[in-house]
C-alpha cells in the first residue's frame, strides 16, 4: 500500500476530475490541478488550502515548473476532442493525445510520482457481447479507442523506463454532475427536471452506468494499491436493460412523465451490451461501488437545478 498525500490531476474541471478533487479533499488529500489556461470551468473545484491550480495547455505538460510542486500519483484524465462523432474519429487530434499521454508520464517523473493511473474508455473493447475484464480482446472501432488503447501500452513502457508504477483503468458509462449533457441520463434527467417528455430508443441495450463519485473513489484506491501493469475496468456492479434504468430515472424524478421510449432509432454504430466484472478491482484495493443509482440520480438533477439557477 503506497502513501498517497499528493495527487496530480489533469483534466481537473472534467466530470470525473471535479469528483476526484472532491473527494481527494475529503480525505486529506492534497490535490493539484491541472487545467487549461482561463479555463471558464476553473470555479468547478473545490475552494481547499489543500488544492493548487495549475493552468496548462494539455500540449505544453513539459512547461510546467515542479522545482516547487510534488505529487505522490498523476492521474491522467485529460484528453482532446471526444464530443461527436466526428470528433472521435479525428485521428490526427487522438494521434497528438497519445502524445500528451507520454508527456503526464514525463509530468509525473518530474513530480516525483510514484504511480501513473491513465483514464482508458470503454471504447477500447469496440463491440463485443463479453463481459469485459481486462483479458478482453480489443477490436476498438473509433480513432477515439484506438488512441486510448495505444496510449495505454505506450504509457506503461515509459512508466516502465522511468520506474512508475504504471495503471491503466477503462471507464464504463459515467453520470452525475458536470457530465455533458448530451449523454443519455444526463439528457433524460434535464427533460424531467424541465418538465418535458424524453425522446429516447427503446432501451434494449445491456448497460452499465457508474457514478462519478465512485470513479474518484476507485481512483484514489488505485493510486494507493493498485498493482503495477494491470488494467481495471470500473463500472458498477449494476448490469440491466439500458430501459430500465431510464424507467426508474423517470420515477425518482417525475414519476408523472412519460419516459418516450422508442421514439428515435439506434445508432448504425450503437454499442448494445455493456458489462463488465470489477472482481480484480475490489479484491486488489478493498474498494466497492457504493452510490446506488437512484440516489446518483437524485444528486444530478439537484446539481442540474442548481447549475440552472446560477448560469
Amino acid at each position: 500500500m503506497s502513501n498517497i498525500g499528493a495527487i496530480a490531476i489533469t483534466g481537473a474541471t472534467s466530470s470525473i476530475g471535479v469528483a476526484l478533487c472532491e473527494a481527494c479533499v475529503q480525505q486529506n488529500i492534497k490535490v493539484i490541478a491541472i487545467i487549461q489556461p482561463n479555463s471558464s470551468k476553473k470555479n468547478t473545484l473545490p475552494s481547499s488550502e489543500l488544492v493548487t491550480i495549475v493552468e496548462s495547455d494539455i500540449e505544453d505538460y513539459d512547461k510546467i515548473d515542479t522545482s516547487v510542486i510534488k505529487a505522490d500519483a498523476l492521474i491522467h484524465l485529460a484528453w482532446k476532442s471526444t464530443n461527436g462523432a466526428a470528433l472521435r474519429d479525428d485521428t490526427h487530434a487522438h494521434t497528438a493525445n497519445i502524445e500528451c499521454c507520454l508527456q503526464a508520464v514525463e509530468l509525473a517523473s518530474r513530480l516525483d510520482c510514484e504511480v501513473f493511473i491513465g483514464a482508458g474508455s470503454q471504447a477500447e473493447y469496440g463491440r463485443t457481447d463479453e463481459v469485459l475484464t481486462e483479458n478482453t480482446e480489443c477490436h476498438p472501432e473509433t480513432a477515439y479507442g484506438m488512441a486510448k488503447l495505444c496510449a495505454g501500452q505506450m504509457s506503461r513502457l515509459l512508466c516502465e523506463q522511468k520506474g512508475i508504477r504504471h495503471i491503466w483503468t477503462r471507464i464504463l458509462s459515467a453520470y452525475g454532475p458536470y457530465c455533458n449533457l448530451r449523454t443519455v441520463i444526463s439528457y433524460t434527467i434535464n427533460e424531467l427536471i424541465n418538465g418535458r417528455e424524453p425522446e429516447l430508443s427503446d432501451g434494449r441495450q445491456i448497460w452499465n452506468f457508474i457514478y462519478t463519485g465512485d470513479i474518484a473513489e476507485a481512483l484514489i484506491a488505485l493510486a494507493k494499491k493498485g498493482k503495477n501493469n494491470r488494467i481495471y475496468v470500473i463500472g458498477s456492479k449494476d448490469t440491466r436493460k439500458l430501459s430500465d434504468y431510464l424507467l426508474e430515472t423517470g420515477r425518482v424524478l417525475a414519476p408523472d412523465i412519460t419516459i418516450g421510449l422508442g421514439r428515435r432509432p439506434y445508432n448504425a454504430d450503437a454499442v448494445m451490451h455493456l458489462e463488465c466484472d470489477i472482481t480484480p478491482l475490489i479484491e486488489d484495493t478493498g474498494y466497492t461501488p457504493s452510490t446506488a443509482f437512484a440516489d446518483g440520480i437524485i444528486k444530478t438533477a439537484d446539481w442540474m437545478r442548481d447549475y440552472a439557477g446560477n448560469n
